[in-house]
C-alpha cells in the first residue's frame, strides 16, 4: 500500500510539471504576431483607371473604373490616363506587379471602331504598378494624339494590360476591324472618334498660369538721329547792277579812224522811229556826226602828212 501511494503521488507530480511547461510555452507564443490568414499576388483585376484633366490628374470627384470589364471612353483622352492599384491590394501589401500600356493610332475610315478602316501606329507608353512605394502604386500614362495635319482626322486610343507594343513589328499587328485584327489583347478602355486637337500629333500642353497684370515694358525710344548737314553750295553771284535795258549811246568816233572824204549822205526813210532818250531824228544825228567827223579827219590827215615830210628830211 505504501509503495502504491508513493507511485501515484509521483505520477501526479509529473503531470503537474508537464502542464506548467505547456502553459509557459503558450504564454511565449502569445507575444508573437500571428501569421497572416492568407498571402496575395497582384493581378490584372487589381488595376483601376480614370481619365486625366487638363492638369494631368483626375478630377477630385472622378470615380475610378475597374479594369475587370471593358469601357468605351466618349471624349478623347487628350491628357492621358491615371492608373492605380485597388485599395484592398495596397492594404494587403500584395506582392508582384502588373503592367499597363497605352497606345494611339490614326484611323483613315471614320469615328467608330467599326468604321475606323486602316489604322496607323502613332505612339506608345507603359508603366509597372507595385505596392513597393506610393509612386509605384499610382502612375500616369500619356501618348501623342492621333491624326496628322492635312491627313485623316480620326483616331483610336487603347488602354490595356501588359506591355506589348502593337505597332506592326515583331508580329504584333496594328488593330484593324475590317481584317478582324482585334488588338491589343487585354483591352479594358478605348476611345474612337475625331481628333480634338485639330489633327495635331502632340497633345496640347497644360494651361500656364500667368499673372493677372503682366508687367508693362516701357516703350523703347529710338535714338535721335541728327539730320545730315547738306553740302554747302556757294550761291551764284549775280551782278550787282542789272543790265540796263536802255540801248547803248552812239560811240564817239576815234580821232585815229580814217573817214572817206565824201561820206555818203544817208537817206531818211519815212517812218523811222525817233530815239526815246533824245527825241532827235536818226538821220539828222547821223548827218551832223559825219560832218564833224569829216572835218576832224581832214585835219588829222594833214597833221600826219606834215610829220611824215619832216621825218623823211632826216
Amino acid at each position: 500500500m505504501t509503495t502504491s501511494r508513493i507511485g501515484r503521488g509521483a505520477l501526479v507530480t509529473l503531470a503537474g510539471a508537464a502542464a506548467s511547461l505547456a502553459g509557459a510555452a503558450g504564454a511565449a507564443n502569445a507575444c508573437e504576431k500571428p501569421p497572416p490568414e492568407h498571402t496575395c499576388s497582384l493581378s490584372n483585376n487589381d488595376v483601376q483607371w480614370a481619365v486625366n484633366g487638363s492638369d494631368g490628374k483626375p478630377d477630385a470627384n472622378t470615380k475610378f473604373h475597374a479594369s475587370s470589364s471593358f469601357t468605351r471612353v466618349t471624349a478623347e483622352p487628350v491628357y492621358g490616363f491615371t492608373v492605380q492599384l485597388s485599395p484592398h491590394a495596397i492594404a494587403d501589401q500584395c506582392t508582384g506587379g502588373v503592367d499597363v500600356s497605352l497606345a494611339s493610332y490614326t484611323a483613315d475610315g471614320g469615328p467608330t471602331w467599326e468604321s475606323s478602316g486602316n489604322q496607323t501606329f502613332v505612339d506608345f507608353a507603359t508603366v509597372h504598378l507595385t505596392t513597393a512605394s506610393k509612386s509605384s502604386e499610382t502612375q500616369s500614362l500619356t501618348v501623342k494624339l492621333p491624326g496628322t495635319p492635312g491627313g485623316p482626322c480620326f483616331g483610336q486610343i487603347d488602354l490595356y494590360h501588359g506591355k506589348t507594343k502593337y505597332d506592326g513589328t515583331n508580329g504584333h499587328q496594328v488593330p484593324n476591324h475590317d481584317k478582324g485584327i482585334n488588338t491589343p489583347h487585354g483591352l479594358f478602355a478605348a476611345w474612337n472618334g475625331s481628333d480634338a486637337g485639330g489633327c495635331a500629333a502632340t497633345p496640347p500642353p497644360p494651361p500656364v498660369t500667368t499673372p493677372t497684370t503682366p508687367p508693362t515694358t516701357p516703350p523703347t525710344t529710338p535714338p535721335t538721329t541728327k539730320p545730315s548737314t547738306p553740302p554747302t553750295t556757294s550761291p551764284t553771284t549775280h551782278p550787282s547792277t542789272p543790265a540796263s535795258s536802255t540801248p547803248p549811246s552812239t560811240p564817239t568816233p576815234s580821232s585815229s579812224t580814217s573817214t572817206p572824204a565824201t561820206p555818203a549822205t544817208p537817206t531818211t526813210t519815212p517812218g523811222t522811229p525817233t530815239l526815246a532818250h533824245t527825241g532827235a531824228n536818226v538821220g539828222e544825228v547821223s548827218l551832223v556826226a559825219l560832218m564833224f567827223f569829216g572835218a576832224g579827219g581832214g585835219a588829222m590827215f594833214a597833221s600826219r602828212k606834215a610829220k611824215t615830210a619832216g621825218a623823211r628830211k632826216h
